[in-house]
């Protein structure tokens, strides 16, 4: 798996996590499914692109297996769509296997880089509560930071640990759960002792964030490794030699 840009979020598969009553086609959501349905089921995304593209690849995959979907796109964070799964608000939502086992663990800094291994260790701690990880797809995705290419050259940027002399000195751009979450602000401070002027609360890797590089409001910020669109919008990912 390649480390350069900062470990994280691991894409795990359909739908990563699911009632065990879910697999059974039940409906958490509500809705009456058709005479031909399986059953009816609610995907759920949380509050940024990416992630409501991928509930809608995967709710367009059970739709064409048989059953019927509602969406709750753009539902929250992770503190809000986890208590909707257990509650049995919604059946399932694509997930990030790191992430979510450092959710579920309470931050004890059990995931790592063999995503297989991970989602092993994310269904120890989900089994009790009655969900399932489901296996994890061969697709990664991970959180990277990113500078505009004038701040790169301003302070001779290429890696994350080049931050740690001058954080005192810049404003970093994230999600509103960032200082809280291990594979972001604190694992920048624990792992590369960078410690920054401010924290921005946005979106994640979003309009606000790329709004907030153009206007100059952040000077590092949160992106996807997957994103296409860095390049043409000037921002430069800074190197992870290692993981958060």
């Amino acid at each position: 798996m390649n480390s350069k840009l900062g470990l994280g979020r691991f894409l795990a598969a359909m739908a990563a996590l699911v009632f065990v009553a879910a697999a059974c086609g039940s409906s958490g959501g509500g809705g009456n499914p058709s005479p031909a349905s399986k059953g009816t089921l609610t995907v759920a995304g949380f509050n940024f692109p990416e992630s409501s593209i991928l509930a809608e690849i995967y709710g367009q995959a059970l739709a064409h297996d048989g059953y019927t979907i509602n969406y709750k796109l753009l539902l929250g964070t992770r503190e809000v769509v986890a208590p909707a799964l257990e509650s049995g608000q919604i059946d399932l939502y694509p997930g990030y296997a790191a992430t979510d086992l450092e959710f579920y663990n309470k931050s004890a800094g059990e995931a790592n880089g063999d995503a297989t291994a991970t989602t092993a260790k994310l269904n120890s701690h989900l089994s009790p509560l009655g969900l399932v990880a489901l296996d994890p797809s061969a697709a990664v995705d991970q959180n990277a930071f990113a500078v505009t290419k004038a701040t790169q050259t301003k302070y001779n940027l290429t890696s994350l640990s080049d931050l740690a002399p001058i954080g005192g000195q810049l404003t970093l751009g994230a999600g509103p759960e960032c200082p809280t979450r291990p594979f972001c602000q604190p694992g920048l401070k624990s792992t590369y002792g960078i410690t920054f002027k401010a924290f921005k609360a946005l979106d994640t890797d979003g309009p606000l964030t790329r709004a907030a590089f153009k206007n100059g409001s952040i000077d590092v910020g949160l992106v996807f490794s997957s994103d296409g669109d860095l390049s043409t919008l000037w921002l430069v990912l800074l190197k992870a030699e290692k993981h958060l």
